[in-house]
């Protein structure tokens, strides 16, 4: 997990930089907020992005983490074919129905997952 450790460290704080650097233009667009900023919207970085937040979870061990990351790759490549000038704040409104599907799987499998997390603290 460390490669997707240090590309998703390296993408957060170079996000963090662009977007303190350089201004945000926030506009509506068929009924979606479209973010632009010049230094975040690139190709190099969506890519980046993308191995950092769903390509961890093909390596995992819990064969339900690898397909929810097909699904997040899958969803996330539909919303870049249909609505790419809105994906940021379309991404965001997927994520936080993700994270509630991650926290009820948590909970729905707290006995059977392969690894203690409260254990290791």
């Amino acid at each position: 997990m460390w490669p997707f450790l240090i590309v998703g460290t390296g993408t957060a704080l170079y996000m963090l930089w662009a977007l303190a650097s350089y201004p945000l233009q926030i506009s509506v667009k068929g009924n979606s907020i479209v973010y632009i900023n010049q230094a975040t919207n690139n190709t190099t970085l969506a890519i980046l992005y993308v191995i950092a937040t769903c390509g961890s979870l093909f390596f995992s061990k819990v064969k339900d983490m690898v397909v929810f990351g097909a699904a997040n790759l899958i969803i996330l490549l539909a919303v870049m074919a249909v609505k790419r000038y809105a994906f940021t704040s379309l991404w965001c409104a997927y994520a936080a129905i993700a994270s509630i599907i991650i926290l009820a799987y948590f909970w729905k499998s707290a006995g059977i997952r392969p690894f203690k997390y409260v254990d290791a603290i």
